[in-house]
């Protein structure tokens, strides 16, 4: 159930998102079924993160190994996301009890949430 759900919510997001970054392997054999790792170019997983609470859905910013370094984290660091990517990583959560309907919301939101960002964003080099 959530590998399907992880898979639609990835095919969705990745065609709504320009520049979208999955870290990691795509969904399937070689990747958890409930757990996604997401980069948006020129945001701030953190500022996702906040909307996102603010519209009801909740996504962690940041590595799993998150430290208070603003280094980029050693997991995504080992990946080779740049600074950009990394500080646009956010993480989603899929549990057993998860719909298809609160996944093609999420993907909604999602998408509402990255398009107001992106538009109060400045330029990716005034981020640097």
């Amino acid at each position: 159930h959530t590998a399907v759900l992880q898979q639609k919510l990835w095919d969705c997001l990745r065609n709504v998102i320009e520049g979208l970054h999955l870290n990691g392997p795509e969904p399937g054999e070689l990747r958890l079924p409930h757990h996604l790792s997401l980069s948006t170019p020129q945001i701030e997983g953190e500022g996702q993160a906040l909307a996102m609470d603010l519209r009801g859905v909740a996504i962690h910013a940041g590595a799993a190994c998150t430290t208070k370094s603003m280094q980029i984290p050693p997991a995504l660091a080992a990946i080779g996301l740049d600074a950009d990517l990394a500080r646009g990583t956010t993480l989603w959560g899929i549990g057993a009890g998860t719909s298809e309907a609160e996944i093609t919301e999420v993907i909604e939101v999602f998408a509402d949430v990255t398009g107001k960002l992106r538009a109060i964003t400045p330029a990716k080099d005034l981020l640097s």
